[in-house]
């Protein structure tokens, strides 16, 4: 027994012939052990899941504070940002209470709705005349590689030096107080730049930035340079690098909004900030037809913004010209400049002539039959059934070769008008260029309303 441990009194009382106490204190001290070990072991488990409570209270407490600081800082940056606007209005107030007599404060009266149209047009000041005026916002159009890039640079050297436009004609070239320009490139690097200004001075007054690239930057960066400015020019070449990147097809008409929205907080400081923005033609431009407001790329979010459109296009012998698509203010007509590209002292437009777009306008070569009088018109598709059928249908009318080759140089709706002189229907036309008699009618009528052709009125008995 001594070798288990048993104690000696335990010993003595089996040794009396009293085992059954003795087993009863031996039963009551192994669950008195096991009870001690099975306490030890869970007190070692509270101690353990106290520890660990602990230390994820630990790492609770350190998120949060880390969610403070960032919360704070936060706090602290949006702070000083209305700090700064609340600063810009005091200073914008303060200077306008000390240039303003309390005679010069503008109090609200009844006006005439007349009254106020002459004033308005009295005070219409323009850039280019009858085409951009001072505070309006502009739309070029243009397909790519056409000369939208040189045409900006141009009109922003000559306003920011306040000289000619030499792509308007002599006796419309005038002189006016030089302007600041913000020219934002958002395309051209600046050794391509330098290369096509080598030869000119650049005005101190012209600055071009290219490392913006979201509206918010762009909204910052003209905030912060037309400072002592009461008049100011921001050319934007071109906007669909500031919207490419964007995910919403909305992006273009929220760019427009905030930039109509900074001219209209600008006018009420009383600067008159002008806006032009180059814009791209949509794909499937038809550079041989008139162009329109719809060949601009999101015409339906620009339109609604814009205080006209001008456009720069190809045109005959290798010219450009220049349209004025849209305009609020000026008249709109079908004359155009046509202007030639000049190297010299800087890549630029120089005028040609002023003429009607229904001239300008390139032609496009038309499908003929091979023949030693028209070869040198026409183009070699006579292999093309629709081509042979248009031929055909001008030379069973009697037509002479040279006769057709100056037909087939017209576009479209000239050859249906043409062809229904010569009595052919309207049905029957449809039928050799495959279009609806609806079509036919639309494109002769164009046709007609473009090289100023009308119908005669009918006799009244």
């Amino acid at each position: 027994m001594a070798l288990f441990g048993i104690p000696k009194d335990l010993k003595d009382l089996m040794n009396s012939k009293k085992p059954g106490v003795a087993l009863a204190l031996l039963a009551a001290g192994t669950l008195i052990y096991h009870g001690i070990k099975a306490g030890c072991r869970s007190l070692g488990d509270y101690f353990e899941e106290k520890a660990k409570r602990k230390t994820n209270k630990m790492q609770a407490d350190r998120m949060t504070e880390f969610e403070n600081l960032k919360f704070e800082h936060r706090k602290a940056e949006r702070t000083e940002k209305e700090e700064y606007a609340r600063r810009r209005r005091q200073e914008s107030k303060s200077s306008q209470e000390t240039t303003m007599t309390p005679e010069e404060v503008y109090t609200p009266k009844g006006r005439s709705l007349g009254e106020q149209i002459k004033d308005c047009v009295a005070e219409l000041r323009c850039l280019v005349d009858g085409m951009i005026e001072l505070g309006g916002f502009f739309i070029l159009l243009g397909m790519e590689k056409i000369g939208k890039s040189t045409f900006l640079m141009q009109l922003a050297i000559a306003i920011a030096n306040g000289t000619n436009y030499e792509f308007l004609p002599q006796e419309e070239q005038k002189t006016h107080s030089p302007l600041k320009v913000l020219y934002i490139d958002l395309e051209m690097k600046i050794r391509e730049l330098k290369k096509r200004l080598k030869n000119i001075a650049i005005p101190t007054n012209l600055l071009w930035e290219s490392e913006i690239n979201n509206i918010g930057s762009l909204i910052s960066y003209i905030r912060e340079n037309i400072k002592g400015c009461t008049e100011c020019v921001v050319i934007l070449d071109n906007l669909k690098k500031m919207a490419e990147n964007s995910t919403n097809h909305h992006e273009i008409s929220s760019i427009f909004k905030a930039l109509q929205d900074l001219q209209k907080e600008l006018s009420h400081e009383g600067i008159t900030l002008t806006i032009i923005v180059a814009n791209h033609t949509v794909k499937g431009y038809d550079k041989y037809k008139s162009i329109s407001t719809s060949y601009a790329a999101s015409s339906v979010e620009i339109s609604q913004f814009s205080t006209g459109m001008i456009a720069i296009a190809p045109a005959k012998d290798g010219m450009t010209m220049i349209k004025k698509v849209t305009s609020r203010n000026f008249p709109n007509d079908d004359t155009v400049l046509v202007v030639e590209m000049v190297q010299e002292p800087f890549q630029h437009f120089k005028y040609v002539k002023t003429c009607s777009e229904a001239e300008a306008l390139p032609i496009e070569t038309k499908a003929c039959k091979e023949s030693s009088m028209v070869e040198d018109d026409c183009c070699d598709e006579m292999d093309n059934p629709s081509c042979q059928k248009i031929y055909n249908a001008f030379a069973e009318r009697g037509l002479d070769e040279q006769s057709i080759a100056d037909v087939l140089n017209l576009d479209e709706g000239g050859q249906m008008v043409k062809l229904n002189e010569l009595g052919v229907t309207q049905e029957k036309i449809g039928e050799i260029y495959g279009y609806s008699r609806e079509t036919v009618n639309k494109k002769s009528q164009d046709w007609k309303r473009v090289n100023g052709i009308v119908k005669r009125p009918k006799k009244v008995s």
